[in-house]
């Protein structure tokens, strides 16, 4: 029985031990924890490997506990069937020291035993499966060898690009410094470029402020100078008239001429609106014979009517034969130009005692457009209520026609804004002609507003024909 228990010990292959199997599975679990960057799919290799190889084991210990009763079972069968053979042969022994079997019957029975050859198939089985399982571990080692060198050579490469992008990072830093110096400086550079660009703003401010200061002096001095100019033509013209008429008196010859020269005993020009000759509609004959003569001649298709000058010859003759004509003054005689009637009816307004807009309403007259109000047309509305019904029916006059000359604007370029330039200062001004210049801004807005809006002002109808039907507003026109 020991012969054949060493006969099969013999034949089994060499296994290891369950110890050292487990030594080795926590040897393979310590060096996976200790590679913490292994990729997922390894890992989990792993652990499947070593699960499989737990289980494995388990069956094997099973199967090898399995055997080995199997195998002390056989070794009793065969030593009764041993005994047999002894008593057949003629062999004895005792319990206590078994005689020593031959090695050639040994063989020969241990060769014809049906259990041997069980023993020796499930053995070479075992040796296969602890085959299989070894070259599995064998593998796993080499993969876990593999994917920690695959781990150092990912952390050199790691430290390599570390060290590379810091070496970026610092260029960039560098980089940066040297933009924000850049950009210091030329923040700096503009900063001094716009201060010099101010302080020259700032001088060239003055220098026009100056300016402005000597021209607004000057045109003063040159609008109190034509005015001091009129005033002596007016004298001179009224002189003339006088020592004629004088001249005329004291030639008893000439007594008989007085019809004939038609003088008036109130002139046309330079005296007071209630002694000037009025038709049965309340209005001045001459201003009636001005517009007829005007609308004869088309004078609102004229570019630059009211802006342009005219003869002053030719203004001077006019007048006379206003003045000869007086009340019996139907037409004028020789026009040769639409400037020369449009200035003269200027000249005839502007050489009213008193413009149409009387000196005690001048102050409240512009007061009501010094600042932006939106009831400024029914503020003007109630104060031309209170003007004398004579100035306010000939200022309804004049804006009846300067509509007309604003609805050809397109072709003789006079805007409310232009008419109400060229205009403004003959139909209001103060006592006071330094007030009269400074308040100029005013009166253009003021007349601006009274020519645009005189339907309403005046309460008149609107026309419906469209060639009294202004433009849409334009670009204003600075007189010349």
């Amino acid at each position: 029985a020991n012969s054949s228990r060493k006969l099969f010990s013999d034949d089994m292959p060499a296994t290891p031990s369950s110890p050292e199997l487990e030594t080795y599975s926590r040897e393979s679990r310590t060096r996976t924890q200790s590679s913490t960057n292994i990729s997922s799919g390894s890992f989990s290799l792993l652990l499947e490997t070593t699960q499989i190889l737990r289980t494995q084991l388990s069956n094997l210990t099973k199967e090898k506990n399995d055997l080995q009763s199997a195998l002390d079972e056989h070794q009793r069968a065969t030593e009764e069937q041993l005994r047999q053979l002894f008593s057949t042969f003629g062999h004895t022994a005792t319990a206590t020291e078994p005689e020593p079997l031959p090695e050639d019957s040994i063989t020969e029975v241990t060769t014809n035993l049906q259990p041997q050859t069980v023993a020796t198939e499930c053995s070479v089985t075992t040796k296969s499966m602890l085959q299989w399982m070894w070259e599995r571990l064998c593998f796993a080692r080499a993969n876990l060898v593999r994917f920690e060198s695959d781990l150092e050579q990912e952390r050199e490469h790691s430290k390599r690009t570390s060290k590379h992008l810091e070496r970026l990072a610092a260029i960039l830093r560098h980089q940066g410094q040297k933009i924000a110096r850049l950009e210091v400086a030329v923040f700096g550079a503009r900063i001094t470029k716009v201060q010099e660009l101010q302080e020259r703003a700032s001088q060239l401010t003055s220098v026009v402020a100056k300016q402005s200061r000597d021209l607004v002096a000057k045109d003063y001095e040159i609008f109190s100078l034509s005015e001091n100019l009129r005033q002596l033509q007016d004298k001179f013209a009224a002189t003339n008239r006088r020592s004629r008429i004088l001249s005329i008196l004291h030639d008893r010859s000439a007594l008989e001429s007085i019809q004939e020269l038609d003088v008036p005993t109130t002139p046309c020009f330079g005296v007071p609106l209630e002694n000037v000759p009025t038709g049965e509609d309340g209005i001045p004959i001459v201003f009636n014979v001005f517009i007829d003569t005007l609308n004869a001649m088309e004078a609102h298709l004229v570019e630059g009517i009211f802006r342009e000058s005219g003869s002053q010859q030719n203004m001077t003759q006019l007048q006379h034969y206003c003045d000869q004509q007086g009340a019996a003054l139907a037409t004028l005689p020789n026009v040769q130009s639409v400037h020369d009637v449009a200035c003269l009816l200027k000249k005839f307004l502007r050489e009213l005692p008193e413009p149409l807009i009387p000196f005690t309403r001048f102050e409240e007259f512009v007061g009501i457009f010094a600042t932006e109000r939106p009831d400024q047309t029914l503020e003007l509305k109630r104060l031309l209520l209170t003007i004398p019904d004579r100035n306010r029916i000939l200022l309804r006059q004049v804006c009846v026609y300067l509509h007309k000359v604003w609805a050809h604007s397109r072709v003789n370029h006079m805007v409310p804004t232009n008419l109400a330039i060229c205009l403004a200062p003959t139909l209001a001004y103060s006592e006071n002609h330094q007030r009269t210049f400074q308040a100029m801004k005013t009166l253009k807005d003021a007349f601006t507003t009274l020519f645009g809006n005189f339907w309403e002002i005046f309460d008149l109808v609107r026309p419906e024909t469209k060639e009294d039907v202004p433009p849409s507003p334009e670009e204003p026109l600075s007189p010349n």
